[in-house]
C-alpha cells in the first residue's frame, strides 16, 4: 500500500486502511473538541462541486476519446495542462457533463496513459497495434488535423514530432518519461484536496486559461535534437536520431557462449495457465508452440551462435503474441518474486484463471538448450523493429529453452491459489512475502525492491521456520540437493529484501537448524544427520548468496567478489566451514569415547580407530592389530579433523598413557580386575 499523507503527518506503508480512517476521524474529531484552543481553527474549504460530480458520475471513455488521446501522446510533447485544454476543445461536452476542470481532467488523462504505457487492457492493445485498415488511418489524420488547429490557441509555441503522412500508420509508443511514472500523490491521499475551477465553457474560454497557467518554461541549454522517421517492417513509423538512423542494420552480432550460457543457480521457475495450456503445458513438462502435437525427435539443440534471429524476434516482441507466431522456445525465469509477482497480478485480472508455477531442475535440461535473453535483444535492438515498447525490455531474468522442458526436469508444480491461501494463513509470511505490495503496477527493481527494504525485516527463527514450510509447498523436501536448498533460500532472501546482520558461528549454525528441523517436520520424514547437515550447508550458502546487493551474482565475476565481501560483513565468509566445525567437534567425541573404550575394556576392537581392511567380523585383521600396537600410533581412517581437534586427541593419548604407567591392570580368567 502506498504512502497516504494526512493533515497531521504520514501513516506507515504497511497500516491497513481502517487504521488510517480512524486516525483521520479520531484527527477531525479532537479538532473539533478543542474548545480552549487560543489558535482559531481555520475552515476547510469544500471538496469544490467536482468532488460531488465524482461521487455520482464517474467519466465514461469512448473509443474516439482514447484514440485522440493516443495521438495526443504519441506524435506531440505538449505539457499535461495543455494537452488538458486541447482535449477539453474537442471532447467539451463529455467535459463539461461530468464537471471536470482542468486539473482533474489530466489526472483522469494520466490514468488512462498509464493504463495504455502497461498494455494490459485489450482496448489499448487493440489502438496500439502496428497493422491499420484505411478507415482508422483516416480517422487518426484527422485527429492529428485538429490538434494542429487548436494548438495555436491553446498555447504561444509548442514542440512537435515531424508530421506524419496519411499512408503510415501510428508510430510506436515513445518511452514514458520519468514524470509521467511517478505516482501522483494526489491521487493516494485518502481525502484529495482539489483545486476549485469553474468548468471550461468554450473555445474562448480554453484560450484565456492558457494564458493565465502558462507551463513552465523549458530550460534554455536543452537543445531539441532532430529526428527523422523510419519505417518498420510492419508498417509502424518511429522517430530516430540522424546517427542511430545511420547506425540501423540486421547485420547482427552472433552471441558467445560466455553470455548466452552464464553460470547460475540451479533452479528456474514457469507460470502457466491449466485452461489455456492448448496441450503445450502440463505437469508433466512443456513443449514449444512450434513442436506442439507432433512427432519429436532427440537432437542436439542449435549452437548459442546460430539461432534465428527471426524465431528469436517474434518470441520476444510484442507482435509475436498477437499474431500467435509458433516459437521454438519456451520462456522461464530464474527469479522468483518476478514469477509469483506476474501469476498474482494474472490471478488478479481474471480470478478464475487455474494458474500454476512449476519448479524446474536446469541441470536436468538437454546441454546447451538454456539460452540467456538479453544479450539476444541487446543485439535486436539494432534492427528498431521492436514495436509496442518490447524495446525496452531489459529481460533481466528471462531465459528460453528450445524445444521442450522433459519430465526428468521437472521438480515441483503447484497452484497458485494454494500459495496464496498458505501465505494468507501465516502472519509471518504475509507480513514478509507482500503479495499485495509486489503486485502492485511499478517498476520491480526501482519501486517495489526499494520498499520492501524500507521495511528493514530480519531472518529471525521465526521467519527461518516460515521459509521452511513455504519449501515444503513448492516441493522442496528433506532429500533435495544442497544447490536446490542454496537456490530457494537465496531468492527468497535477496528478492524479498531481508535485512541480514552479522551473527557468530554458532548462531548461524542455529538458525540452519531450525530450519533442516522445521523441514524435517513439514516433509513428515525422521532426521537423520546426512540430510541433517546438507539442508544446513545449503541454508547457509542460500543466505550468503542472497546478501547480494547484485540480481545474478552467479554471472560475473566481479559480482561473485563482491558476494563474498558481504557476506563476510555478517559472517557466511566461509559457511562449510561452520558446517565441518560442528562434524569435526562431533567426530572428535566419537574418537575419544572409543579411545577411552579401547583402553579400559579387554579385547575391544573398532574399525574407527584401525586401519587396513575389514575381516569377517568387521574389525581389522590381527597382523594389522599387532603393527598398529607396536608402532604406538593412531592412524584414522575417515575424514580428516582439524588441527585442534589432533592436537587435542594427542594430549589426552599423552595423559592416558601416563596414567597407564602408574597403574597396571591384572585380569582374571573370568575377565575381572584382579
Amino acid at each position: 500500500m502506498d504512502d497516504i499523507r494526512l493533515h497531521g503527518g504520514s501513516t506507515d506503508v504497511s497500516a491497513p486502511h481502517h487504521q488510517v480512517l480512524g486516525h483521520l476521524l479520531r484527527q477531525s474529531y479532537n479538532k473539533k473538541t478543542s474548545k480552549n484552543s487560543t489558535i482559531a481553527m481555520a475552515h476547510r474549504s469544500p471538496r469544490s462541486d467536482i468532488g460531488k460530480t465524482r461521487r455520482s458520475n464517474t467519466f465514461k471513455w469512448s473509443d474516439d476519446m482514447r484514440v485522440f488521446l493516443h495521438v495526443l501522446y504519441t506524435d506531440f510533447t505538449y505539457s499535461k495542462s495543455e494537452n488538458a485544454i486541447i482535449f477539453s476543445s474537442v471532447f467539451g461536452d463529455e467535459v463539461r457533463q461530468h464537471g471536470a476542470t482542468n486539473d482533474r481532467l489530466q489526472v483522469l488523462m494520466t490514468a488512462q496513459i498509464r493504463e495504455r504505457n502497461q498494455m494490459r487492457a485489450k482496448i489499448w492493445v487493440d489502438i496500439c497495434r502496428t497493422s491499420l485498415d484505411a478507415a482508422e488511418l483516416e480517422r487518426r489524420e484527422r485527429f492529428r488535423a485538429k490538434i494542429q488547429e487548436i494548438a495555436p490557441s491553446s498555447k504561444g509555441h509548442s514542440t512537435r514530432r515531424p508530421q506524419l503522412g496519411t499512408s503510415c500508420t501510428t508510430p510506436a509508443l515513445r518511452p514514458p518519461s520519468k514524470a509521467s511514472r511517478a505516482i501522483d500523490p494526489t491521487s493516494r491521499a485518502l481525502v484529495p484536496v482539489i483545486r476549485r475551477q469553474q468548468p471550461v465553457q468554450n473555445r474562448n474560454r480554453i484560450t484565456s486559461l492558457a494564458k493565465q497557467t502558462p507551463s513552465p518554461k523549458r530550460s534554455n541549454n536543452v537543445t531539441a535534437v532532430q529526428k527523422v522517421q523510419f519505417t518498420q517492417f510492419h508498417g509502424n513509423v518511429i522517430d530516430v536520431t540522424p546517427k542511430n538512423r545511420a547506425q540501423i542494420t540486421k547485420d547482427l552480432i552472433p552471441v558467445q557462449a560466455q553470455e548466452a550460457h552464464p553460470l547460475m543457480g540451479g533452479l528456474v521457475f514457469r507460470y502457466w495457465a491449466k485452461d489455456r495450456s492448448s496441450g503445450i503445458n502440463s505437469e508433466n513438462g512443456f513443449v514449444a508452440r512450434k513442436y506442439a502435437n507432433r512427432v519429436i525427435f532427440p537432437q542436439p539443440p542449435p549452437s548459442c551462435t546460430s539461432l534465428d534471429w527471426t524465431e528469436l524476434f517474434y518470441h520476444i516482441d510484442r507482435i509475436g503474441i498477437q499474431e500467435k507466431f509458433e516459437s521454438p522456445y519456451i520462456s522461464v525465469s530464474n527469479s522468483m518474486i518476478w514469477t509469483i509477482r506476474l501469476a498474482l497480478r494474472e490471478i488478479e485480472d481474471n480470478p478464475g484463471c487455474q494458474g500454476r508455477i512449476s519448479v524446474i531442475d536446469a541441470s536436468s535440461l538437454a546441454r546447451g538448450s538454456l539460452y540467456y535473453v538479453p544479450p539476444y535483444h541487446r543485439e535486436m535492438k539494432k534492427s528498431f523493429e521492436f514495436t509496442a515498447g518490447s524495446w525496452r525490455y531489459a529481460g533481466t531474468h528471462e531465459f528460453i529453452v528450445w524445444k521442450e522442458i522433459p519430465r526428468r526436469a521437472m521438480l515441483h508444480t503447484f497452484t497458485v491459489k494454494d500459495l496464496m491461501q498458505f501465505v494468507q494463513h501465516s502472519e509471518v509470511l504475509r507480513e514478509t512475502l507482500r503479495f499485495d505490495l509486489i503486485t502492485m503496477t511499478l517498476d520491480l527493481k526501482s519501486r517495489i525492491i526499494p520498499a520492501l527494504e524500507q521495511r528493514n525485516l530480519g531472518l529471525t527463527s521465526e521467519l527461518v521456520e516460515a521459509f521452511a514450510r513455504l519449501a515444503n509447498l513448492m516441493g522442496f523436501t528433506t532429500q533435495s540437493s544442497i544447490e536446490h536448498i542454496s537456490n530457494l533460500l537465496c531468492e527468497l532472501c535477496q528478492g524479498w529484501a531481508i535485512n541480514l546482520v552479522r551473527h557468530t558461528d554458532s548462531q548461524w549454525n542455529h538458525l540452519a537448524g531450525i530450519f533442516s528441523n522445521a523441514l524435517f517436520t513439514a516433509d513428515g520424514r525422521p532426521p537423520n544427520v546426512r540430510d541433517e547437515m546438507c539442508l544446513k550447508r545449503g541454508f547457509l550458502d542460500g543466505v550468503a548468496f542472497g546478501s547480494s546487493a547484485h540480481f545474478n551474482t552467479r554471472h560475473s565475476e566481479k559480482t561473485i567478489n563482491l558476494m563474498y565481501k558481504q557476506a563476510r560483513a555478517i559472517g557466511l565468509g566461509d559457511p562449510g566451514k561452520i558446517i565441518m566445525d560442528e562434524l569435526a567437534s562431533a567426530q572428535l567425541a566419537l574418537m575419544m569415547f572409543e579411545k577411552r573404550q579401547q583402553k579400559t575394556l579387554p579385547g575391544y576392537k573398532t574399525q574407527l580407530l584401525l586401519q587396513g581392511p575389514a575381516n569377517d567380523e568387521g574389525f581389522a585383521s590381527a597382523d594389522e592389530e599387532e603393527e598398529e600396537n607396536e608402532e604406538d600410533t593412531m592412524v584414522v581412517n575417515q575424514p580428516m579433523l582439524r588441527n585442534r581437534a589432533v592436537r587435542f586427541m594427542m594430549e589426552e593419548d599423552a595423559t592416558m598413557d601416563s596414567d597407564d604407567e602408574m597403574v597396571s591392570y591384572e585380569f582374571g580368567d573370568d575377565g575381572r580386575v584382579v
